[in-house]
């Protein structure tokens, strides 16, 4: 699951890896679903993005009447639903000398539910 998420390694260099080994095309297959399942169960979730409201008062004086801006009642939040995963697998493998976990923390606007799951995961410690 952890290789699925360095950036430096594409999925499609993964299955390219895979050619002829079945055992391990099917381990690769099943790993990527597992962690397109923790992400959509657990990270996953629409994105905010403010959608500039103007003022519902536009102008008050002492002689007018109070001037309401009634759209901006259908004026609010967007939610954009991006599906994350799928475009991080579209990506070509980065350099080695990229740090994953640097480079994930630079793609928090790009990729912000999908980031947060890879630090998670990137930084939990080995074991030797």
């Amino acid at each position: 699951m952890i290789t699925v998420l360095d950036p430096r390694i594409s999925y499609q260099s993964l299955l390219d890896d895979c050619e002829g080994d079945t055992l391990l095309r099917t381990h690769l297959e099943e790993s990527k679903a597992k962690l397109e399942a923790h992400y959509r169960a657990d990270y996953a979730k629409p994105i905010s993005t403010p959608v500039t409201a103007q003022s519902s008062i536009s102008s008050i004086s002492a002689h007018s009447p109070q001037k309401v801006d009634f759209t901006s009642h259908y004026n609010k939040r967007t939610h954009l639903n991006i599906d994350e995963i799928s475009e991080f697998f579209k990506l070509p493998p980065e350099s080695f000398a990229v740090d994953p976990i640097q480079w994930w923390a630079g793609r928090r606007a790009q990729f912000p539910n999908l980031s947060h799951l890879a630090r998670d995961i990137l930084s939990i410690p080995g074991v030797f």
